[in-house]
């Protein structure tokens, strides 16, 4: 019931209104009950807090900010997680879909390349080369699909998955996908 959850809120708040979570959780249940432009006000006086925001309170803003539409704050909520944690990966992955999200391909391209130096995972390989896409189909230099090639040969196909002598790897599948998205968009059509 949202409506006793603000009336708890509301009380608890008014004995400490600096207190970040029941902000972010009053803001929760002003979201469900129809009161956006609250919600998202009190989400930012959270996030504001001078004594600094843990994870539970960003985590929670950036489903109020998702549910009232609000891809930019979200992908602001992150990129803080993000700076006050390096080595976060969860932060790091919500930060990367963020980006991509509100159209920031470079920045998306950025955190997967970060990805990719600290832990060397292939599917970081994959988000660099997604985000490389994103930025030449939104009209970046022709350099953006050659960065995209010589990524994708960090990430070799499995030849025996194309010749049909193992099962179905999904992995595979949408490495194969890039490999001919980025030759159709370089011009290559006999090769793709």
């Amino acid at each position: 019931n949202y409506k006793h959850c603000l009336k708890l809120c509301s009380a608890f708040l008014q004995k400490q209104p600096g207190h970040a979570l029941c902000k972010v959780l009053h803001a929760v249940a002003l979201e469900r009950c129809g009161r956006r432009d609250e919600a998202l006000r009190l989400c930012d006086e959270a996030l504001a807090a001078p004594s600094g925001v843990d994870d539970t309170v960003r985590n929670t803003a950036a489903i109020v900010f998702r549910r009232c539409r609000q891809g930019s704050s979200v992908f602001r909520v992150y990129e803080a997680g993000w700076a006050a944690d390096a080595d976060n990966e969860e932060y790091a992955a919500s930060l990367y879909t963020a980006a991509l999200r509100v159209g920031e391909f470079a920045r998306a391209q950025q955190v997967a390349t970060k990805l990719y130096s600290k832990l060397k995972k292939t599917k970081f390989v994959n988000w660099i080369v997604v985000a490389l896409l994103f930025q030449g189909r939104s009209g970046a230099p022709s350099q953006i699909l050659d960065l995209a090639t010589i990524m994708l040969q960090k990430a070799p196909i499995d030849k025996d998955l194309l010749n049909g002598e193992r099962g179905f790897n999904r992995t595979q599948h949408y490495l194969v996908l890039m490999h001919l998205d980025t030759l159709r968009m370089r011009g290559k059509f006999d090769e793709a």
